[in-house]
């Protein structure tokens, strides 16, 4: 007998719309709906002609079937490499939370620049700058080791970015200074690889100054920073009271 088509059609026609749909990212949830719906047409059809031709039925079932498997496949796909990108983000974003200093890392939670403007051009022709104060807040408590002081406990760390323009050649060594705060901690610099020292005239050289902080509540809690450091010319002039200069900046945190 001949096959009653209009379930056939039917599943073929929601079975066909899933089919095209199941690729698609979000969309083919719908398509799974609809591969659903074309199922379950299809095998009603196959139901209602169990004595008849099931041709279209045959499709038409086919067809759903192999779109809701399609469905499950790209969405199972897509969720591993959402999996796999969530992961590489997080590992990026762990990375760039990560302070180096002394060839040791040190992760940080949180981290401020403070832009300042603290310059000083009367010795020998030279101008130091300061234009910005980066404060670190570790995620815990690290084991320290410095230059001077041994090994102790931190709670995070100052960087302080330089620029020095000499008009001779000099000799300077903020990498070397010494760092008041206004917690009353007094810190020297790490100890890490110096930019600092010798400098030739009109030369622009700029670097950075890393200082440990032993307390450190949050990346707000340090109002005012004292550094000290010195600085020096070669000279065949034993009177030349200028020929060395201890700098003592103050730097106001707002």
């Amino acid at each position: 007998m001949s096959e009653k088509k209009v379930l056939g059609i039917l599943a073929i026609v929601f079975g066909g719309i899933a089919l095209l749909l199941s690729w698609v990212p979000n969309i083919n949830t719908v398509a799974n709906l609809f591969g659903i719906i074309g199922a379950i047409l299809g095998i009603v059809g196959l139901v209602v002609n169990i004595k008849n031709k099931k041709t279209l039925a045959i499709i038409g079932t086919v067809l759903s079937i192999v779109s809701i498997v399609i469905v499950f496949v790209t969405q199972s796909a897509y969720s591993t490499i959402d999996t796999s990108s969530n992961i590489l983000d997080s590992s990026t974003q762990k990375k760039a939370n990560v302070l180096t200093v002394n060839d040791k890392d040190y992760s940080f939670s949180k981290n401020k620049d403070y832009t300042v403007d603290v310059s000083d051009d009367k010795w020998a022709g030279t101008k130091v700058k300061v234009d910005k104060v980066t404060i670190y807040k570790l995620v815990k408590k690290y084991k320290y080791k410095s230059a001077s002081d041994g090994t102790f406990e931190v709670e995070g760390f100052v960087k302080l970015h330089f620029s020095i323009s000499p008009s001779r050649d000099i000799e300077i060594y903020p990498t070397q200074g010494t760092a008041i705060f206004d917690n009353r901690e007094q810190q020297g610099p790490a100890f890490s690889d110096a930019w600092d020292g010798e400098i030739a005239e009109n030369v622009i050289k700029d670097g950075a100054v890393i200082i440990p902080v032993k307390s450190l509540k949050d990346v707000t809690a340090l109002k005012n920073i004292r550094f000290k450091f010195d600085a020096y010319y070669d000279t065949d002039d034993d009177d030349d009271i200028n020929a060395s200069h201890d700098y003592d900046i103050t730097l106001n945190l707002k």
